[in-house]
């Protein structure tokens, strides 16, 4: 999988931060450990089958991917929120959470790229 950022979504953020190239750095900075993090999580409510963090966790992932343009992610996001929600599939949630990890692994490699542009 290949995430594409999109370049609306990334030029909404340079006209947001203008000449701040320290500020956008500390912007994708903080995406990169929060997604980290809530990679983690996702792992670790597989793991204990705990469905609220995987919730929790997408929901969180799903505004950030949608702020730097990683529509693909974000949907995928939407997708494992919305079956969080249903009773456990748990086969399906897997599935889902499996979708979303790869394409966060491959978000974070193209949003890491945007401090060395």
């Amino acid at each position: 999988m290949f995430v594409q950022l999109d370049p609306a979504a990334l030029a909404n953020l340079q006209d947001l931060y203008g000449d701040d190239a320290v500020g956008f750095r500390e912007l994708v900075a903080s995406f990169l450990g929060t997604a980290q993090v809530l990679q983690h999580q996702i792992n670790a409510g597989l793991q204990s089958s705990d469905i609220k963090s995987i919730f929790r966790a997408a929901h969180t992932l799903r505004s950030s991917a949608a702020l730097f343009g990683a529509a693909e992610l974000a949907a995928a996001c939407h997708q494992l929120e919305v079956q969080a929600l249903q009773p456990p599939d748990w086969a399906v949630i897997e599935r889902d959470a499996g979708v979303v990890l790869r394409l966060l692994d491959d978000a974070v490699t193209a949003i890491a790229r945007l401090c060395h542009e």
